[in-house]
């Protein structure tokens, strides 16, 4: 979170030009109240009715914490000097708001490139190489919501953030999973996929374009592997035939659904690539599940007995809000996955 706030020159000016803004940074004071979402909620804080265990430090990327020092009613930090103007001056409109959705917990999980609910990966986003600090230095603003649970969405005021929000455009970015399993059973940075969607339209309609990681049409359909049993009928991009079978369908007879399904993938095997497929019995793949993070829910499978039985772990998981599954050919000889981050 950051942008343009009142504040109070505290410390003297450490010149460094190797500063992304230039000229290098100094100490200042914003006398406002600031609440960490480490610690408990802020009345809480501000009245200090802790419970038992908040009063006892609790575990901060790797050190002992107290949760009390996460509210404070004022703040030094350290800032870039060519970021500080004094306070008879109008602040310079931004070029961009964005409003920023991540997990709450940010202290627990380490650096990762792909990791939503790592710190180190959304320090990348907005301090790293062709980061937005680095493109627009002091020209953008940024209000961050920490997220716990779908709930947490339906709270949002974005009619009375757009209020406070000045930059000449406006825009969303999304460090959340969308994933299709009930809420007790998702995992850290996920929320249920059909609520997230839901919610990301909303704030398209209160004018928040969502920009990362994707338009919402986009998004859904890489992240929930739409792209892939449609796609594989064209032979020019290179994805391995793919099937997509139906939960009802498995429901009422696994076997009869796992020997349509190798039907299928023989068929459009032999139509795209001109090739003859394995025999039933030596037939191999993978099976796996849209709206799915980290090969979490890849499963292989050697033979239509193997493949019913893959299908019904995957699909019968608890929690499982999933309709749908793919069924997908084994690629041989892979050297190596390609992981594009864009």
């Amino acid at each position: 979170t950051g942008g343009w706030l009142p504040a109070t020159v505290v410390g003297g000016a450490e010149f460094d030009e190797s500063v992304i803004e230039g000229s290098g940074h100094i100490v200042v004071r914003f006398d406002a109240c600031f609440c960490d979402p480490f610690g408990p909620s802020f009345w809480s804080q501000r009245f200090f009715a802790l419970s038992g265990r908040d009063r006892e430090p609790q575990a901060f990327r790797g050190l002992a914490r107290d949760v009390r020092d996460a509210y404070c009613e004022s703040l030094e930090m350290r800032v870039p000097l060519a970021l500080v103007r004094p306070r008879a001056e109008e602040p310079p409109v931004p070029e961009v708001s964005l409003l920023c959705f991540r997990w709450c917990d940010y202290w627990s999980h380490a650096w990762s490139d792909y990791n939503v609910a790592s710190d180190g990966m959304l320090e990348d986003v907005f301090d790293g190489p062709c980061s937005l600090r680095e493109q627009l230095p002091g020209e953008y603003e940024v209000v961050t919501a920490f997220v716990r649970r779908a709930g947490d969405l339906e709270e949002v005021d974005a009619l009375g953030i757009a209020s406070v929000m000045r930059g000449a455009n406006r825009a969303a970015w999304y460090f959340l999973w969308p994933m299709r399993k009930e809420a007790d059973y998702l995992p850290a940075g996920a929320i249920e996929e059909r609520a997230f969607f839901a919610f990301v339209e909303r704030m398209e309609q209160q004018g928040f374009r969502a920009a990362w990681p994707h338009r919402p049409k986009l998004y859904r359909m890489l992240c929930g592997k739409l792209w892939v049993s449609e796609m594989c009928h064209h032979s020019e991009y290179r994805v391995p035939p793919t099937v997509l079978v139906a939960a009802a369908d498995l429901r009422r007879d696994a076997r009869s659904c796992a020997e349509r399904a190798w039907r299928a993938l023989a068929e459009l095997h032999q139509k795209v690539w001109g090739e003859p497929s394995a025999a039933v019995r030596d037939a191999r793949g993978v099976v796996k599940l849209g709206f799915s993070w980290c090969g979490q829910d890849v499963l292989p499978f050697a033979g239509v007995e193997s493949l019913a039985a893959q299908l019904e772990t995957l699909l019968g998981r608890p929690g499982s809000l999933q309709t749908s599954c793919l069924v997908q050919l084994r690629v041989d000889a892979v050297v190596g996955e390609l992981r594009v981050l864009c």
